[in-house]
């Protein structure tokens, strides 16, 4: 696991979610975790164009999105830039995180159960970084 302090701080990181409080939220635990690089998107079709824009090193996004109709949609962003896939920490409740672990290819640490906190954030970034 790589230690937070050893993490480009100046990272482009993207966070989606159709709330904009909840954008807020983890744009204000990002800053307060010394990232300075963060994008935000309302949707997955604007999140893929930041994807691109942007650079994007690390999306952290909201499981369920108004404009995707089902799960594949989202978990496409998974297997995204292959050979090297972007990370993705998607923002879920406790009974979608059963669901994902049950019936995809999602791990543990790719879940952030709501709610959460910045530590818990922290840890589910350094583990996927």
């Amino acid at each position: 696991m790589t230690d937070i302090k050893d993490l480009d701080k100046n990272m482009p990181i993207l966070v989606v979610d159709d709330f904009s409080t909840v954008r807020r939220v983890v744009k204000n635990c990002l800053s307060g975790l010394g990232f300075k690089n963060v994008f935000e998107a309302e949707n997955f079709a604007s999140a893929k164009e930041q994807i691109s824009e942007q650079s994007i090193k690390f999306i952290i996004s909201d499981f369920k999105l108004p404009d995707v109709n089902d799960e594949s949609a989202l978990l496409a962003l998974l297997d995204q830039h292959s050979p090297q896939p972007l990370p993705v920490l998607l923002v879920v409740n406790e009974n979608q995180k059963k669901e994902l672990l049950s019936k995809s290819k999602v791990k543990q640490e790719q879940l952030l159960v709501k709610p959460f906190t910045k530590q818990m954030l922290q840890e589910k970034i350094q583990s996927l970084i």
